[in-house]
């Protein structure tokens, strides 16, 4: 009939269109950078910035959701460490790595990037950066702006599904429905950590496809499980203390700093920063966190003074005469798992009983169950092998006209800003010489 074949004849026009559309457009882009987090946004600037045409390819319909959460929404861009020495030293075992990166365009520069995009910063503790309007939205409006000022495309729900290369070279990104042409293509598509924000790990597939080895992937900057239920007692108490590792009863590491109970465990600044640690020694057996709450004094010395003060507060609740020592949730915890009654008088605890809260004051064992997965993580460790990467370039030494940026790579470091720092100064240094190459 008419109908039919009018609508046969839309049907093959459509087709048509659709394999033109492929065929034809996302073409002729000097720079193609996948992935619209810090990292990638800074890698399109650094390379439009130079004058040459940029396109960015976002798989979500937003740029910038990790970036948002940063700081609890504040904003920590970078710390203001002393050195860039000093910083490499914080990064860890991959720091060297990032020497160049960093020497490049480092904490100074960041902030004076940012200040230049009006956005003024301030220094808290621990050297934490964050902009002055502690609002993590202010940066991201101004990344945007300096995007739209550069004119680079940008272009949304755009997943890389493959890569095509040829002779060592890619010659263009495959989507569902689309493919992209250009030069120069930086991969800045994060690792799997917070896969609602896009970074599901997808990329790691298509790199060792082309070629590129991948590094063992673990959460990292997560929160830790234990094994003793009654922990949910104590779920929001925060405290700072000595952090003692232990593996298979061998002290391992010690950290000092801030930390929570949560209601599976353990969380705050300190635990986070030794999470991947503690991932890597449960793969080697069991692993203790043995808290010190008084690590300034030794336990003869701590002994004594519980001693002076079962003499001084003898009417006292034990509950209420330890406060000076730790929290009354905390102590009738202990109280609990050892025995003792927590509403007993300071001047009736025996001599043993004494030194058993001593004991537990000096040494909390908590055993651990497991560290919390890639939705909980902060950061992904492993990544694209740096014997794989020019540290000077951030350019691929497997494919001629790759580069990469931010957390794809093997490097992450502790909380505090530095992890951003990582997405500026590699997202910098490979937009500039990706446009430059």
């Amino acid at each position: 009939t008419a109908s039919s074949l009018i609508s046969l004849t839309l049907i093959a026009i459509i087709i048509i269109l659709n394999k033109n559309m492929k065929q034809n457009s996302l073409t002729d882009f000097d720079v193609a950078v996948v992935g619209g987090g810090p990292a990638g946004m800074m890698a399109a600037i650094a390379a439009a910035d130079i004058g040459v045409k940029v396109i960015l390819l976002e798989a979500r319909e937003n740029l910038g959701t990790k970036l948002l959460i940063s700081g609890h929404g504040r904003g920590n861009i970078t710390n203001e460490v002393s050195s860039i020495k000093e910083l490499v030293e914080k990064i860890g075992t991959n720091g060297k790595f990032l020497y160049s990166a960093f020497n490049y365009f480092g904490p100074k520069q960041v902030r004076e990037f940012f200040a230049q995009l009006g956005v003024d910063t301030k220094v808290e503790d621990n050297g934490r950066v964050f902009p002055k309007s502690d609002s993590a939205k202010d940066i991201l409006r101004v990344l945007k702006n300096k995007l739209k000022e550069l004119k680079v495309t940008i272009l949304f729900g755009k997943k890389v599904t493959d890569i095509e290369v040829k002779n060592n070279k890619i010659t263009k990104l495959i989507g569902m429905d689309w493919e992209v042409v250009a030069k120069n293509y930086i991969i800045a598509t994060g690792g799997k950590s917070y896969p609602q924000t896009g970074s599901d790990g997808s990329a790691f597939v298509w790199l060792q496809k082309i070629g590129h080895s991948i590094t063992p992937l673990a959460p990292a900057l997560t929160s830790v499980m234990v094994k003793e239920k009654w922990v949910k007692d104590l779920a929001g108490l925060s405290f700072n203390a000595d952090l003692n590792l232990y593996l298979n009863g061998k002290k391992k590491l010690t950290v000092t700093g801030d930390a929570l109970f949560t209601h599976q465990g353990l969380s705050g600044p300190a635990i986070i920063n030794i999470s991947r640690n503690i991932g890597e020694m449960l793969i080697m057996g069991k692993v203790e966190v043995r808290i010190d709450f008084v690590p300034v004094h030794d336990f003869a010395l701590l002994d004594k003074i519980l001693e002076r003060s079962t003499a001084n507060m003898g009417a006292k609740q034990v509950k209420n005469g330890l406060g000076a020592y730790w929290p009354e949730r905390l102590t009738e915890t202990v109280c609990s798992i050892v025995g003792i009654d927590a509403n007993k008088k300071m001047h009736d605890l025996t001599r043993e009983e004494r030194r058993t809260i001593a004991r537990w004051l000096k040494e909390f064992i908590l055993t651990v169950d497991k560290i919390g997965g890639f939705d909980q993580a902060m950061a992904t460790s492993g990544g694209v092998a740096l014997t794989e990467a020019d540290q000077r370039t951030m350019k691929s030494k497997k494919i001629d006209n790759l580069f990469f940026a931010g957390e794809i790579l093997e490097p992450v470091g502790p909380t505090g800003g530095y992890n951003l720092q990582i997405a500026w100064s590699t997202g910098k240094l490979a937009g500039i010489s990706a446009a430059k190459d």
